[in-house]
């Protein structure tokens, strides 16, 4: 693999070979770590969250429209028309999933699991790859890592992500090992993959960009290849229908046209796929802009893979601080693994997923990027980091005498047992261990913004609300009841007025994320204060909206009828 391996790739040089016991052993830690920190480290918070809620929501559509075996014909359909998210996890939720609040802890212990089986199975490929030390590395890295155990802890695909993604990944490396049969493999898993994440597609192009420059033009003979793509293609053929049925090409990617937006609230403006996009971002910017663009994001990719992916979870203040540590001392070692990689095609391989994906995402720079952006790839980041932290002991042995690598040691045990400690101790007496005991909504503003909405709204008016934990929670608990709408985004009150006015009788549902998203429309007449809490100005309100009720004193939630204009 790299420097720190021997020719077979399984061994790692320098360092004794343990049994087998010990290597099992090394196994249940990195699970037993796993399914801590995810149920420790995110149980305590809410539902509402809009990617769980969302995720719920639609696990419960499907569930209402379509059997577990009719999901394929529902799918190709293309009744099945969200833009965002894979249809895998939700078909698996839609077997259980209902609309409960309770039913999401449930559905985190699934996530937990799935986690810890991804953790696992990172140990297992990479020290096939690069040895057991190097595989013990990566498997606690991914266990430990900060973004994903926030996410193996909610209802979110991104386990089952890694789970999918990193066989994909591995075979892609046994390929250009000379084991061409793997590829295959590795190109019908992506297809597969891409049901989960669909920037898991970018695998195939820097597949075949590193295959002509590995192998010249002989890269085009190979049988392995050819079959490899005709199963890609057949496994992403229901995805061509599908996207064919819904939006009329078999191409469709929103999440492409949203590198361009300036800021996130732009996705919510009337019309906005003909508004922005490459095309349109060039005809209302500069060459210089788009290279400034590109400069910020390329910085933050630093920020993104080291603290979200390399880093260790962080639940306590004084742990962050450690975890900074750790994450931009482990980014160091995946730089030196990458450089220190004796495999050219391997090496010409990942260089290129990795610019890839990098220069994709620096144009997220108004709307944000996160690390579980790069889950399709997280085996290439673990195991250079894990060879790179080998490569560095290696060194430090070899020139440092005896007693200082003793106290180098002992050093970095002490920071590990003060991290593991802190964390143990913030896991056990504040979060808890236990996942599946999700907070009530009892005596909650969305839990009493709810009972009013349906106890005083008739069935089929429209709330409009802003993405919120609130909204979520409204949008999957009482999804079919209630036409549930985003407030119009528009550049102040009279542009959303009339929107608002098709719709009389609905409901305005406000609280603190709704005024973040919407201080243009809403800020003549609410204001938000310094803790949060919501002051409505009576004397402003327009004369369409009629206050009626509040949650909290001072509040948390406001709703307000809409009304028709006197005279009308």
């Amino acid at each position: 693999m790299c420097e720190a391996t021997d020719n077979a790739g399984s061994k790692t040089a320098g360092l004794t070979q343990p049994g087998r016991k010990v290597k099992i052993v090394i196994g249940l830690l990195i699970v037993l770590c796993s399914l801590f920190l995810s149920a420790a480290g995110k149980q305590n918070l809410d539902v509402g969250a809009i990617d769980e809620t969302a995720y719920l929501s639609l696990a419960c559509e499907i569930a209402d429209e379509t059997t577990f075996w009719g999901f394929p014909a529902y799918y190709l359909s293309g009744e099945f028309d969200d833009r965002y998210r894979g249809p895998i996890y939700l078909w698996l939720l839609s077997t259980f999933c209902h609309r409960d609040y309770e039913v999401a802890g449930s559905v985190r212990v699934l996530n937990v699991v799935i986690g810890a089986a991804g953790a696992l199975l990172c140990y297992v490929l990479v020290s096939l790859l690069a040895g057991w030390t190097v595989g013990a590395i990566a498997g606690f890295l991914v266990a430990f890592s900060t973004d994903v155990t926030v996410y193996n802890g909610i209802a979110a695909a991104e386990p089952l992500v890694i789970l999918i993604c990193l066989p994909t990944w591995y075979f892609y490396l046994r390929g250009f090992e000379g084991r061409h049969r793997y590829w295959i493999w590795a190109l019908a898993l992506t297809g597969v993959c891409y049901y989960t994440k669909a920037q898991a597609a970018f695998l195939v192009p820097a597949f075949l960009l590193a295959g002509v420059i590995s192998y010249k033009w002989q890269f085009f003979r190979m049988r392995s290849l050819w079959i490899g793509l005709a199963a890609f293609f057949i496994v992403m053929l229901p995805a061509f229908i599908r996207n064919v049925n819904a939006f009329g090409t078999p191409l469709y990617s929103i999440p492409s046209q949203e590198l361009w937006l300036d800021k996130l609230d732009q996705h919510h403006e009337p019309g906005w796929e003909q508004k922005y996009g490459l095309v349109q971002y060039f005809q209302t910017h500069s060459i210089a802009e788009f290279v400034e663009r590109t400069g910020d994001g390329f910085s933050q990719q630093i920020g993104v893979i080291s603290a979200g992916i390399l880093a260790p979870s962080r639940i306590s203040g004084v742990v962050g601080i450690v975890s900074t540590i750790i994450g931009a001392v482990a980014f160091l070692a995946f730089l030196l693994g990458l450089a220190a990689d004796s495999d050219r095609k391997r090496f010409t391989f990942h260089l290129i997923l990795l610019a890839m994906f990098v220069a994709v995402f620096s144009q997220r720079t108004g709307i944000g990027c996160y690390a579980r952006f790069y889950y399709p790839i997280i085996g290439m980041f673990v195991l250079y980091a894990g060879s790179g932290f080998v490569l560095g002991y290696q060194a430090l042995n070899g020139a440092l005498p005896r007693t200082s690598m003793r106290w180098l040691a002992f050093f970095c045990i002490f920071v590990l047992a003060f991290y593991g400690l802190l964390t143990a101790r913030k896991g056990v007496t504040e979060a808890g261990l236990a996942v599946w005991r999700v907070p009530s909504l009892e005596n909650t503003a969305t839990e009493h913004a709810m009972r009013y909405i349906e106890s005083n709204l008739p069935e089929g008016q429209t709330v409009y609300m802003a993405p919120s934990a609130v909204m979520g929670s409204v949008e999957w608990l009482l999804d079919g009841k209630y036409a549930v709408k985003w407030v119009p985004y528009l550049q102040d009150w009279e542009a959303a007025r009339g929107e608002l006015l098709e719709t009389p009788g609905g409901y305005l549902l406000v609280d603190e994320a709704t005024m973040q998203r919407r201080d243009a429309v809403l800020g003549g007449f609410i204001d938000v204060a310094a803790d949060g809490s919501l002051e409505l100005a009576v004397d402003n309100v327009p004369d369409i909206l009629k206050p009626v009720w509040q949650y909290g004193e001072p509040a948390e939630v406001i709703i307000l009828q809409i009304v028709p204009p006197e005279g009308d």
